[in-house]
């Protein structure tokens, strides 16, 4: 028996696709295309393009490769692993940022960008942002809404928490159940619970705050003097020529 709890002579490939009955189909239907450890050597997470663990791996030695370290604890550390290898950007939380505002010249030609009604609305704007504000303010910067996908296997003995990005926030495994357990049976179970985590995931949804008043008020700002600048440099290009 391999480290699979798969006979050696067989010609298998334990993070890609498996025959019936000696492991799980992979949770996404994909393939593993990066392995990440625990510190141990113990648990082998696969993972897919999307770093989704498609597949796991434990060492049937594990009790004492892991150095005595429990197995759910083996397995938060190939998460862990996982976890620091993720790009930001990866984590399911859109990032907003303010864009540059821009002047449309053939706009400018035809409007009159002396009008009070330009130069009030800069004065409004710079008299608002002068007034004091605490960001630290309930309310005042975004927020995250997001509530951790959790699934438990049928026999309940490993339940699997996914955080932001279905990366591996929490799992727990009955430690004596998983002592006397074979390594591929604990590989199933692990991959049931984890699908049905999957299954009830939700991504993160950003709450916006107050904030962004501020940054749309900013953006008004500089367009409206933008505005007013390139009109006044339009203008005296008319009266040259």
């Amino acid at each position: 028996m391999n480290d699979w709890g798969i006979p050696a002579d067989d010609d298998i490939n334990p993070l890609g696709p498996t025959p019936a009955g000696l492991d799980t189909e992979p949770a996404e239907g994909g393939e593993a295309v990066e392995e990440f450890t625990d510190g141990t050597g113990s648990v082998t997470l696969g993972v897919d393009d999307d770093g989704v663990i498609v597949a796991i791996r434990i060492k049937n030695n594990w009790q004492d490769a892991g150095r005595g370290q429990p197995l759910n604890a083996l397995v938060m550390s190939a998460g862990l692993a996982l976890s620091g290898r993720m790009p930001q950007g990866d984590m399911g939380v859109a990032v907003v940022s303010p864009s540059m505002p821009q002047v449309d010249s053939r706009r400018l030609m035809d409007q009159d960008y002396f009008d009070p009604e330009v130069i009030s609305r800069i004065e409004r704007g710079f008299a608002e942002l002068g007034q004091p504000v605490d960001p630290d303010e309930e309310g005042y910067r975004d927020r995250t809404d997001f509530t951790p996908a959790e699934g438990s296997s049928m026999n309940r003995k490993i339940t699997v928490v996914l955080g932001p990005g279905k990366l591996l926030q929490r799992c727990t495994i009955d430690p004596e159940w998983s002592s006397g357990a074979r390594v591929d049976k604990i590989a199933e179970t692990f991959m049931e619970a984890h699908g049905r985590a999957l299954a009830s995931y939700s991504p993160p949804e950003v709450i916006p705050g107050r904030g962004r008043e501020r940054v749309k008020l900013t953006q008004d700002v500089a367009q409206a003097t933008l505005d007013l600048l390139a009109g006044r440099s339009a203008r005296e290009g008319k009266d040259t020529q």
